[in-house]
């Protein structure tokens, strides 16, 4: 049925990306300094509204929560980190999917956000130490899965 044959389709294309996106880098480490630094406030403030073992309270907060996904995807695509700027555009259009479709917001939907959220900062953290990072999403695409089904139902 439609449901399965879309939700088939979105995780071949998210697989054919993780295949081809082995390791993360940006060649402009003063840029990513920069990058880095408004990337921790983005982070925090997404891990901020969604709590831990709870769902995102209020329409406000889970469209803050895609608006912040939304920054960290353009940021990321300026300092040359594509795979992390595609991941977060999956992010965001499935948070704001979700807003968008509902009144109320499942504990999948925080549990998406602070797993991206914290895939991000890990990203982050490994470029800045070694250069690149090793760029396995498969975390963070499980719980868009989660998110999918949800929202297909």
């Amino acid at each position: 049925d439609a449901p399965h044959l879309l939700s088939d389709v979105i995780e071949r294309h998210l697989r054919s990306q993780r295949k081809a996106a082995s390791v993360e880098s940006t060649s402009d480490m003063e840029m990513f300094d920069i990058f880095q630094e408004e990337a921790e406030e983005i982070i925090a403030n997404i891990l901020r509204m969604a709590p831990k073992n709870a769902a995102i309270a209020t329409e406000r907060e889970a469209r803050a929560v895609c608006r912040n996904f939304h920054t960290l995807k353009g940021s990321a695509g300026m300092v040359g980190l594509e795979k992390l700027a595609s991941l977060m555009a999956d992010v965001e259009s499935t948070v704001g999917r979700c807003v968008a479709s509902r009144s109320d917001y499942p504990i999948e939907l925080t549990a998406l956000a602070r797993v991206a959220a914290d895939f991000a900062q890990a990203i982050c953290t490994e470029i800045k130490a070694k250069g690149q990072a090793e760029f396995d999403a498969s975390s963070v695409v499980a719980q868009l899965n989660e998110i999918r089904k949800l929202t297909l139902e």
